[in-house]
């Protein structure tokens, strides 16, 4: 029985195929489906927290980000990088800078 050589860019052409199509199964598996989160939930793209959301307790990236875009912080960041006041009213240092005295909002 003799053997046929398929031309020498088949080959190449159902290795590409082959691994576009893995590529696409890749990112399919990756993605959230949000169709089946009831209305009153509000989700956010991350990982599972470790800790209950306690801003105290947060201490791994998963959770971080999480209580992050849930909380203020006492001051934010303008996007020219400049500090501005956010739940803090005032925030002043002492002569040597070692403690603040931090005035809140309403």
């Amino acid at each position: 029985m003799s053997r046929t050589r398929l031309p020498g860019h088949i080959p190449r052409v159902i290795t590409a195929l082959l691994t576009s199509v893995a590529v696409v199964f890749g990112l399919t598996a990756c993605m959230n489906d949000t169709s089946k989160v009831p209305d009153d939930y509000i989700t956010f793209f991350g990982s599972e927290p470790q800790n209950p959301l306690i801003p105290t307790n947060t201490q791994e990236i998963n959770g971080g980000q999480v209580i992050e875009n849930l909380f203020t912080g006492l001051a934010r960041y303008t996007p020219e990088g400049e500090a501005r006041n956010a739940v803090a009213e005032s925030i002043t240092p002492n002569e040597n800078s070692t403690s603040f005295r931090i005035k809140l909002r309403d």
